[in-house]
């Protein structure tokens, strides 16, 4: 059975398909919809599964880490900024050892639209060495949600889901599994592959973006796009994909992270080149010039 459905309720299938017991959330948009989500298919489904809106996003991250570290499966949801109310136990938790699973959902807000600033939640996870996946599209939101629960139960760490507010928002036809059923593997290295040295990295739905544009511009031969799923630990396929080409455009949002990773040099263009605005959401207008103008510089 398929339903369409925004990509926080795909986040929210996702994790109840897990088998999710334990969800707290604070929230704030672009994520507060998944709370809901997971009572809903609770209700549908007849399952047992604690869910609660928690006074702040602390307390939701406090609530469903004391669940983890019962051997619950459980997740917190909360928008990017309230990923700072959540950073000193974050900071104290997230190196522990975990006896069951924890998922926190964290959902920024390029531009932004509606809060206060731009946050990047993949630099925070990754300057503290925690695993975290950027999806593409709500169907690929749902997906990671599924496999980032059993990643963390079965190697017993904390892991971290940065959706933003195109992906949470959007829509798309969902299939629907019994719990427990759901085989998936995130899609961590996608590319096309022309003779051509230059290369885009992207990740998000940035990537989704780079992948019409090349389309419309009849580049898909002259260009090659590698999709992030996972930005940390950056798959070593990544890398050895940077190394095999002559420079590489880097396009995502909103902070220099994987730029930072693959760590280039002048290889890479991005913000730090100018090729990329500093701040601000990506648009399909502004990557379009983007792209159009570095193509041109290869040639």
């Amino acid at each position: 059975m398929r339903e369409v459905m925004i990509g926080n309720f795909a986040i929210a299938r996702g994790l109840v398909e897990a088998g999710l017991e334990l969800a707290a959330a604070y929230p704030g948009t672009p994520s507060s919809e998944i709370l809901p989500g997971i009572v809903e298919f609770k209700k549908r489904e007849k399952l047992n599964i604690h869910a609660e809106w928690s006074t702040n996003e602390r307390c939701a991250f406090e609530v469903a880490f004391g669940g983890a570290m019962a051997g619950r499966k459980a997740a917190c949801m909360m928008k990017q900024v309230g990923l700072n109310v959540a950073f000193p136990p974050l900071l104290h938790g997230h190196a522990k050892n975990i006896k069951g699973g924890l998922v926190i959902v964290s959902c920024d807000d390029p531009g932004p639209q509606s809060s206060q600033t731009e946050q990047d939640t993949r630099l925070l996870a990754a300057h503290f060495g925690i695993p975290v996946f950027d999806p593409a599209s709500p169907k690929e939101a749902g997906d990671i949600a599924y496999y980032a629960m059993q990643y963390s139960y079965e190697n017993k760490r904390p892991v971290i889901i940065r959706s933003t507010h195109r992906v949470s928002h959007a829509r798309e036809s969902i299939e629907l599994f019994e719990p427990g059923t759901r085989i998936v593997k995130p899609d961590e290295g996608h590319m096309f592959k022309s003779r051509s040295k230059f290369g885009i990295v992207a990740s998000g739905m940035t990537y989704a973006v780079a992948m019409d544009i090349l389309n419309e511009l009849k580049l898909e031969k002259k260009v090659n796009l590698y999709k992030v799923t996972r930005v940390f630990p950056l798959p070593q396929e990544v890398m050895q994909f940077a190394d095999t080409m002559k420079k590489i455009l880097v396009l995502e949002e909103t902070d220099s992270v994987l730029e930072a990773l693959l760590d280039h040099g002048d290889k890479v263009l991005g913000r730090r080149s100018g090729h990329v605005p500093g701040e601000g959401e990506l648009t399909y207008d502004i990557v379009r010039t983007i792209i159009t103008r570095a193509a041109k510089e290869q040639g």
